[in-house]
């Protein structure tokens, strides 16, 4: 699986590849710029002496070649660097030749031109042409001494090969900078939608005010998530609408099963039905007294949250989980908290919380197991352990046991009055209080709830 590049990566290398490409370009414009440049200084330096040459060669008294020959030679010192010529008649012999120009490979050129060439560690430009002067003609080389140019050059070479790479460097740098700068705003777009779930729809993204495309995104999300949030406070109050609109039927359905139960002398068959008639009007009423109370959940933590006691909270769940336990014949332990701690919640939610995971161990531990109920308090959290010797949770169960509906065994949970929604309401007040819930459970040796509030040690 190929991995690709993070968008912060994949323009900074953008960038410095656009760079590199334009540094190596301007390094070989100016490369080749300068080294026109100089030949062309240098060409010119050398048609100025051939000109001046082309002047004396013009002096009537240098008609011959022997008085030509010793004239150069008396005056090859009028100029320094005219000690780099020699010249020939057209079909003669040379008249008169450089000492310098004798150990410098020249090229043999048929016509005018110019030509570079390497004498030891000296580099010279040499022009090459034909000269008429006094009704004569003459073959004019010329020489100039380019080796200042050339290392001109090679520094520059040099620089460019060690500027390049330090710009790259550079650039590279530099666009990390600029693109972590400019995808700053989309990090803390991601990092505030991942703070967005069903508890949390009224977060919006921060808005910079710029109007450029960010600020067009977030505007964009934003109303995505206003149409959201009206859909889900709308699905919130009709599930409460409707749970309270059902309990007058419901209720009714009950009072006149009963009262045909108890008035009027039934078959065994027919009170067999009415019976039937009863257990499932109190599934029913279970149903909908647990989708008001998650409809409460889902509109936040119903209630004022105040400082609560953690030993008032083990102190009702302890009585309420004795009177459960006596009632199916189950062992019973409580294991109260040594260091007080307060939570700040709301102390009914709470306290459903602990009666759900006693109410929901006991359904599912056969006669005779042990329910267990542990409570500690730190400056950290106040922890909440409910342990049962009961059947346990399949692995394939476990990680939807707190889905809204759920249940692992339908029938069985049908049968113990169970709706699937108890642990969802749990879950979902827990998180409102900032905590977490976990559990562990191995099938045929029990199950474990863990549930951690935040403390307020300050």
């Amino acid at each position: 699986m190929k991995t690709r590049l993070r968008v912060r990566t994949r323009l900074t290398l953008a960038y410095t590849a656009i760079v590199s490409v334009l540094l190596v370009m301007l390094g070989v414009a100016l490369y080749w710029g300068l080294y026109l440049q100089l030949n062309d200084a240098a060409d010119q330096d050398l048609r100025s002496r051939a000109r001046g040459i082309g002047a004396f060669l013009e002096r009537p008294e240098l008609r011959s070649g022997e008085a030509l020959s010793d004239e150069l030679r008396e005056r090859s010192n009028f100029n320094s660097r005219n000690d780099l010529i020699q010249i020939r008649e057209a079909n003669g012999g040379w008249l008169y030749r450089s000492p310098g120009l004798e150990a410098l490979p020249l090229p043999t050129m048929k016509g005018p031109g110019y030509a570079n060439v390497r004498g030891g560690r000296r580099s010279f430009r040499v022009m090459h042409r034909e000269v008429n002067a006094a009704d004569r003609h003459y073959v004019l080389d010329v020489a100039v001494d380019r080796t200042e140019y050339v290392e001109a050059l090679d520094r520059l070479v040099s620089l460019l090969l060690l500027g390049i790479p330090a710009s790259l460097l550079l650039s590279y740098l530099v666009g990390l900078w600029m693109n972590a700068r400019a995808l700053r705003p989309i990090q803390q777009i991601a990092a505030t939608v991942r703070e967005i779930d069903d508890r949390r729809l009224a977060v919006r993204l921060p808005l910079t005010g710029s109007g450029d495309e960010l600020d067009v995104l977030s505007t964009t999300l934003n109303g995505m998530l206003d149409r959201l949030q009206h859909a889900f406070e709308r699905i919130s109050r009709f599930t409460a609408d409707a749970s309270h609109e059902l309990r007058t039927p419901l209720a009714l359905i009950r009072g006149n099963a009963e009262m045909v139960r108890v008035e009027s002398p039934l078959a065994a068959k027919a009170d067999d039905r009415i019976a039937d008639i009863l257990a499932e009007a109190d599934r029913m009423q279970s149903l909908i007294e647990s989708l008001l109370e998650l409809a409460r959940s889902d509109d936040s933590t119903s209630g004022a949250f105040e400082m609560i006691d953690p030993a008032d909270l083990t102190a009702r769940a302890s009585e309420v989980g004795h009177h459960l336990a006596e009632e199916k014949s189950l062992r019973f332990s409580v294991q109260e908290p040594r260091a007080i701690y307060p939570v700040r919640g709301n102390y009914q939610a709470l306290s459903r919380v602990m009666l759900i995971l006693l109410d929901n161990a006991m359904r599912h531990t056969a006669e005779g197991g042990e329910v267990g109920l542990e409570v500690t308090s730190s400056a950290k959290e106040c922890r909440l352990e409910v342990r049962d010797t009961g059947c346990g949770i399949g692995p394939d169960d476990l990680p939807h046991i707190f889905d809204r509906f759920y249940r692992a065994d339908a029938s069985r949970t049908r049968a113990t009055g169970g709706v699937g929604l108890g642990l969802s309401i749990a879950r979902e007040i827990v998180l409102a209080h900032g905590g977490t819930i976990a559990v562990n459970s191995v099938v045929e040796q029990g199950t474990t709830f863990i549930v951690s509030i935040p403390s307020q040690s300050a």
